[in-house]
């Protein structure tokens, strides 16, 4: 069954210019959750400085369904989907004080032998107490535009290159960005993607309208469907390279890709839907056909993920 694995709330040095909880706030406290509940579950040491295996997570899908504001007390529950030999799938729930739904996240995690960085079986104190923590995905966890079944693309530098994607920041991982088994998690990945996206004119082609922002338009992201065929660790410098893949009235999916500069290899490779959002009304806009024109004009469909190509 669900537990509360997380509670804490939203504050203030967390939130953006929405006004809302970053995306990468949002996985902070859904991994502080999984950890917390794979603790619970008897690998009490997993997550500690110099542990010789810990869990990682390699593929996720997040919905976000109501946005948390400056002080909004909130807590996660977690639970066990389905578990394998050496990968399980786990869901998370993050709740308002209300009890109305704020996000979700569903991951496929992998148990880690470190010394080595391969997968292994899970111990068996392990299996006898994930019975008690086991459920059902919720249904408004369900994927709606991108799906967690999908198995993406990871396009290297040359595809996108001869495809014509943006380049629109790089920089280097730290070792403050890494876990004590030495990567960098989704948490860490999404906050340099949060803070690069300003560059990306081709995604939001409304914010170089003045009369666009000055009347409260921006954008927000509503779900996001993220692999990391090879791992980041401190000292790996990348690129930013987006795409948008395709657009309708109520949403856009945008492709994006970090890249190992040196070699070239996609390390992390993702897709974003997300809406046109009104700051002063607090909802969703519809996109106008002209809005959409311009959009595909510069898309690069081929990119798209495989349910609408």
């Amino acid at each position: 069954m669900f537990q509360t694995t997380w509670a804490g709330d939203c504050s203030a040095w967390e939130c953006d210019e929405l006004g809302h909880l970053n995306m990468s706030f949002y996985l902070d406290k859904f991994e502080q959750a999984r950890m917390g509940l794979f603790v619970r579950l008897g690998l009490h040491e997993a997550f500690r400085t110099g542990a010789i295996s810990t869990v990682r997570s390699r593929d996720i899908h997040i919905k976000y369904l109501a946005e948390a504001r400056p002080g909004s007390p909130l807590r996660i529950e977690s639970a066990i989907i389905a578990l394998h030999d050496t990968t399980a799938e786990v869901g998370h729930v993050m709740y308002h004080r209300d009890g109305r739904m704020a996000a979700t996240l569903r991951e496929i995690v992998e148990h880690v032998y470190i010394p080595e960085d391969k997968k292994f079986a899970w111990p068996s104190r392990l299996k006898l107490k994930a019975a008690e923590h086991m459920d059902q995905l919720p249904a408004p966890a369900r994927a709606r535009n991108l799906s967690l079944d999908w198995e993406l693309k990871s396009p290297a530098a040359s595809e996108l290159d001869y495809l014509g994607a943006a380049d629109i920041g790089s920089g280097m991982f730290l070792p403050a960005d890494t876990m004590p088994a030495g990567h960098v998690p989704f948490s860490k990945i999404f906050r340099r993607i949060t803070t690069t996206l300003g560059w990306y004119s081709g995604g939001w082609p409304e914010f170089s309208d003045p009369d666009y922002i000055a009347n409260g338009g921006s954008a927000v992201v509503l779900e996001i469907r993220v692999h990391m065929p090879n791992l980041l660790r401190a000292g790996d410098i990348y690129h930013m390279r987006p795409a948008i893949v395709d657009a309708n009235p109520y949403t856009r999916l945008i492709m994006h890709n970090i890249l190992n500069t040196l070699t070239g290899e996609c390390v992390v490779a993702g897709y974003a839907a997300a809406g046109l959002f009104d700051l002063n009304a607090r909802k969703l806009t519809k996109a106008t056909d002209e809005q959409i024109g311009a959009l595909m004009q510069a898309g690069i469909p081929s990119l798209a993920p495989p349910s609408t190509r």
